[in-house]
């Protein structure tokens, strides 16, 4: 896939749209996110509407730093596949995921405590407060896997690979819909099969949206650690910072 895309038969316009729709579409499936699970809390009522909106703004926060970090190393990598300098590349991605575990575990612990002021920062009233509080507890708690899932995707996405990624991120959003169902609803009737959820509600959101974020971080590690690639990780090779 790399080689394809450093044919110098092809034009560097065919070559940006190649590299740029995938990722387009994968913004917007991250942003959709939030609007899911907003539209499907709504039948519980107002306020636990109001409560998926508090945190709203500072999640698209968190995302675009998530974003602007990963970019970062993938656009490192990117220059020294354009170089050749193969090695170097790799060597990049593995100090990215070094670095993404300890930027990710700094996220979680500091906004899971933001979280326990955040909506009355926000001026919420006291009803919606507890359960906005609860949902983004659960949202920060997974920041870690939520920044391994955008790193991992940049560094595949840029090295060529742009299928991968837009794969598993629309994955996740399929995955986020159906837990969704199973946590926030105590019982959906489908027609011929009726559901029987936990009836977390506002929380189940969170629940769910964490865990379609955790699974994915982990199917695309598993595909970076066992597929071949030009970036494939090797887990014997140095992961030293420098």
């Amino acid at each position: 896939m790399t080689e394809g895309l450093l044919d110098q038969e092809k034009s560097i316009g065919l070559i940006i749209w190649t590299l740029a729709w995938p990722a387009i579409l994968e913004q917007i499936l991250q942003v959709s996110v939030t609007y899911v699970d907003s539209a499907m809390v709504g039948s519980l009522g107002a306020a636990a509407t109001a409560a998926v909106s508090v945190p709203t703004s500072t999640i698209w926060l968190v995302n675009g730093w998530m974003n602007a970090f990963a970019i970062g190393y993938a656009v490192l990598m990117a220059r020294n596949i354009g170089g050749r300098r193969f090695e170097r590349a790799r060597m990049i991605t593995r100090q990215a995921l070094v670095t993404a575990l300890i930027f990710g575990a700094v996220l979680s612990v500091a906004f899971t405590l933001i979280a326990q002021v955040l909506p009355k920062w926000i001026g919420a009233e006291e009803h919606v407060q507890t359960l906005a509080r609860g949902y983004y507890t659960v949202i920060a708690l997974a920041y870690l896997p939520n920044l391994l899932m955008i790193m991992i995707s940049s560094l595949m996405r840029l090295s060529g690979d742009t299928r991968t990624p837009l794969l598993l991120n629309t994955l996740n959003n399929v995955l986020n819909i159906i837990l969704n169902i199973f946590f926030i609803f105590g019982e959906v009737d489908l027609g011929p099969i009726t559901i029987h959820g936990l009836g977390m509600g506002v929380k189940g959101a969170a629940i769910a949206t964490s865990l379609a974020v955790t699974i994915t971080a982990i199917l695309l590690f598993i595909i970076w650690l066992t597929r071949p690639s030009i970036i494939q990780l090797e887990l014997n090779q140095s992961f030293a910072l420098n």
